[in-house]
């Protein structure tokens, strides 16, 4: 069986995980934890200079003492 090599391009990795696509991506993924944690609870995607992120927060005070009382933000990670 021949060997493969793989030697990965920094570059292109890098445009891939600030790009479009991944914000999109990501978009849909804090939605659905948003949603899952109910009333109170956003999302947010941003570009870090190296890379997309995305993060899930409390928005109202309610909320904040939920996901405190109840850990809801990792459970709606599920």
């Amino acid at each position: 069986m021949a060997e493969i090599q793989f030697e990965p391009n920094s570059e292109g990795i890098g445009a891939m995980l600030r790009g479009e696509e991944m914000k999109a991506l990501l978009s849909q993924i804090g939605q659905k934890i948003a949603n899952n944690a109910g009333p109170g609870y956003g999302y947010s995607v941003r570009d870090t200079g190296q890379r997309a992120a995305v993060s899930v927060q409390t928005r109202t005070k309610a909320a904040a003492k939920d996901n405190e009382e109840n850990n809801t933000l990792l459970k709606a990670m599920r």
